[in-house]
């Protein structure tokens, strides 16, 4: 099999933690340069993906045993979601003493106050003890929590310096690693060939994260040194890093302690070398179970260690794998009046998931890496899917899939995949497996079948990148 492995504040408040009374004053620039920094600005896209509340399965803390209080605040009261508080009490007695025990300076809060903002319209915003959120963002995604994972962050190591891209990415990575990465439920889709990681350079808000996970596995902290984000952290904490300055200028503070930890001379030679060992295979992203640094979030009173989730592919071996028919087939297409049960996610709704089988070659399903909401099947391996209704059990032999190069590349066309039925939409059976077939159009006999539910997981989205693009999924008896 082809795989890719995976690699998804702006208002100043004053409160007291006896009495929160509401923003004072509103600081709208997106940088880090002045006393609060902002996690997803108006006008910024959101990267982080969805999070299922009802699948959230990240050990609970014992919060009696806890250093760290979380205190509510605000109007709560006009937030719909019954879970929504208790999925962010858990995120915060997991994840908040992890970050503090790896980057707080003994001086970050130990009591966090969570302000419900009812005027606010954009994410959610941090400053030193006090995290706000969007009730209308809270309202309108009940099952997104993890901006709380990098506002956590940013409280806990607040830089009182001149700080732009690092202190946001580094906020990304931290709950990336210590939230995003420690349950199925919540893990964030990044992968390492598509556009936005590749072409990152030094943007506060973009894919700077697998870098940052690259620069954890390759110049981690141990027993006897610290490795290069934990120094550059104590650099900052200490003073002698005030700002990154030119990211190619060897003598600034910044490139100077890159090159006291790792021999290269600037930080952009590291960026080159990741990106080279990416493109060489020398590097890839399968979780951080075997991260040497694990142990410096180890042994926490009253928090779980880690259980990092290993990205593994499943075994298809057993699955069937049907051989593509010859020349044209003709059959009632069984698939043209179905609907979309849920999928991945789509890029917009021109391109959405329902045009996979409106029964238009002018129409296609499109959906990048980060598009990806929905992320049950991402530690199997699986770029995209996508769930069918045919509305009635229908019997068929054959199906056909219409890639991009149908009417656009060839070498935009998916290449991996698996196909599954049901007869309940909740137990789906394989009834095919393509390891490595690119063609623009391809029909598979697969023998008689009958099925309610067809399940699309795309395993191998396009020859370089994760990019899905389909016209058409049709089905009928040859």
């Amino acid at each position: 099999m082809s795989t890719k492995r995976i690699v998804s504040l702006v208002l100043v408040l004053s409160f007291l933690l006896a009495g929160c009374s509401g923003p004072v004053a509103e600081e709208t620039s997106s940088s880090s340069s002045s006393s609060a920094v902002c996690y997803s600005c108006p006008g910024e896209t959101l990267r982080s993906p969805v999070i299922r509340n009802s699948s959230f399965d990240v050990p609970v803390a014992d919060e009696s045993s806890s250093s760290y209080s979380l205190v509510f605040t605000g109007s709560w009261d006009l937030v719909e979601s019954e879970e929504y508080k208790e999925e962010l009490t858990h995120l915060f007695y997991a994840v908040y003493p992890r970050i503090c025990a790896r980057w707080g300076d003994g001086t970050e809060p130990s009591t966090i106050c969570l302000y419900a903002d009812p005027s606010d319209d954009g994410v959610a915003y941090s400053s030193g003890e006090t995290i706000g959120v969007s009730v209308a963002y809270a309202n309108e995604n009940p099952t997104d929590i993890g901006w709380f994972a990098h506002e956590l962050a940013h409280s806990a190591f607040y830089f009182y310096s001149y700080l732009d891209w690092f202190e946001e990415i580094l906020a990304s990575y931290a709950g990336y690693r210590y939230f995003h990465n420690t349950s199925p439920s919540a893990l964030k889709y990044i992968d390492l060939s598509c556009e936005s990681v590749q072409s990152w350079y030094y943007e506060p808000y973009g894919e700077g994260v697998p870098f940052f996970a690259y620069l954890d596995y390759k110049y981690p902290t141990t027993g006897s040194s610290l490795g290069l984000l934990d120094s550059l952290v104590a650099a900052i904490d200490s003073g002698e890093i005030e700002l990154e300055g030119d990211p190619l200028d060897p003598d600034t503070a910044f490139n100077s302690v890159v090159s006291s930890v790792t021999g290269c001379s600037t930080i952009e030679d590291l960026r080159l070398q990741f990106l080279a060992d990416v493109e060489s295979g020398d590097y890839s992203f399968d979780g951080f179970s075997s991260y040497r640094d694990n142990y410096l979030t180890s042994d926490i009173p009253g928090v779980p260690d880690i259980s990092y989730v290993s990205l593994e592919l499943p075994d298809l071996s057993s699955v069937p794998s049907a051989s593509a028919v010859s020349g044209p087939v003709s059959y009632d297409n069984v698939f043209s009046s179905a609907t979309v049960v849920r999928s991945s996610g789509y890029i917009n709704e021109g391109e959405a998931d329902s045009f996979l089988v409106d029964g238009s070659l002018d129409t296609k399903w499109c959906a990048e890496s980060g598009n990806v909401t929905d992320v049950s099947y991402v530690v199997e391996g699986v770029e995209h899917f996508i769930v069918l209704d045919l509305g009635s059990e229908v019997a068929f032999d054959t199906y056909t899939v219409y890639n991009a190069g149908s009417v656009e590349l060839s070498e935009w066309n998916m290449s991996s995949w698996e196909l599954l039925v049901s007869s309940d939409g909740t137990t789906f059976y394989p009834v095919d497996y393509q390891e490595s077939c690119a063609m623009d159009v391809a029909s598979f006999d697969i023998g008689l079948t009958t099925a309610r539910y067809v399940m699309l997981k795309v395993y191998d989205a396009e020859e370089d990148g994760g990019t899905v693009r389909l016209y058409e999924l049709t089905a009928g008896m040859r």
